[in-house]
């Protein structure tokens, strides 16, 4: 066939695709680069504050990688007794990781020297979060102690938090540090001082628990919430709310419950991440694609490589790259344009 008919041909097909809007998939194009060798399916991914290293874990290891921006393993924690890292937490300053091992009490390590905490006293504790100013650690339990706890840097127990009459699925400091939220299988949301006093506490009207929670600075009373949700997050500015649905929507309110957007692009979203930027969101979950939006809730890009379900995502500080983790053993480290 000439040349120039084939060139033709391949123009033609080209603009079809962008006119209906196809193009979207294949514009913009985002490299990657895959990290393997991980031993079990829910790999756990997070940046350090200061972007300059991604920690991973995985449920059925017993250590802790540290990769650089371009994916070149750094160092790698380790300990027997560390098996099955059900979450993990970066310190404000980057210097320290908090983390809890299956059925283990959690271990503060500081990444540089190498030394560790261990705080006695609490176990099967499935979220970690740091106080703005890094002072605080607060962990919470999801089976048998079902409490909160608030810890120094150095391991001292400042004050156990006793409210949630199941076990703790989320914990989230504000902003500037004087209040912490958590969330429970009992659907409920719970604001404390950063002394350990309770606030305030909210009925959800959900079918489902909210397994993680970004920081509430209100609750809006949103009667959409129908179908299983699986995660919530607001944007840096706190004007806006994301969640996504196991029953297969993305959803974005204001600050005051109104429904802004409801996309039914992606179904089953576990996982919704804004970037610190605030410019646009990510969503994934078990349809083994991560989904970028832009802040109004428009869809901009999809990425996709995953063999299977994408069990975390985590945005660096400068918004240019977003890890992911799967159950196909892998993480990504995505380059945004």
């Amino acid at each position: 066939m000439n040349k120039k008919i084939l060139l033709a041909f391949g123009l033609l097909i080209g603009g079809l695709i962008m006119w209906f809007g196809i193009g979207w998939y294949i514009t913009d194009v985002i490299s990657s680069v895959k990290l393997e060798g991980f031993k079990g399916e829910r790999i756990k991914v997070g940046w350090s504050p200061d972007g300059k290293t991604l920690a991973t874990t995985s449920t059925a290891d017993s250590s802790i990688r540290l990769w650089s921006p371009n994916g070149k393993l750094i160092d790698t924690l380790t300990d027997p007794d560390w098996y099955g890292i059900y979450d993990f937490a970066w310190s404000p300053d980057s210097q320290l990781i908090a983390f809890a091992p299956a059925i283990k009490d959690v271990i503060i390590i500081n990444v540089q020297n190498k030394t560790k905490i261990k705080l006695i006293g609490q176990s099967d504790v499935g979220s970690l979060a740091w106080s703005p100013d890094g002072k605080i650690l607060a962990s919470g339990s999801k089976y048998k102690d079902i409490t909160i706890k608030l810890w120094t840097s150095n391991g001292q127990l400042l004050s156990t938090l006793v409210e949630h009459s199941d076990g703790v699925t989320g914990l989230a400091w504000s902003p500037d540090g004087r209040r912490l939220a958590s969330s429970s299988y009992n659907y409920r949301v719970s604001l404390w001082t950063l002394e350990g006093q309770l606030t305030t506490t909210f009925r959800l009207n959900l079918t489902n628990d909210i397994p993680v929670i970004d920081w509430l600075p209100i609750l809006p009373e949103i009667k959409e919430f129908q179908g299983i949700v699986r995660h919530l997050a607001w944007s840096p500015d706190g004007t806006k709310l994301v969640g996504g649905f196991r029953g297969g929507t993305v959803r974005l309110w204001d600050k005051e419950g109104k429904l802004l957007v409801e996309n039914t692009r992606q179904k089953n979203v576990d996982q919704v991440a804004w970037s610190p930027d605030g410019q646009m969101f990510a969503s994934a979950g078990p349809t083994k694609t991560i989904v970028i939006w832009d802040l109004n809730g428009n869809f901009k890009q999809i990425l996709e490589d995953h063999t299977t379900n994408v069990e975390t995502i985590s945005w660096s500080p400068d918004s240019t790259k977003l890890a992911s983790g799967s159950w196909d053993r892998t993480v990504r480290i995505w380059k945004i344009k």
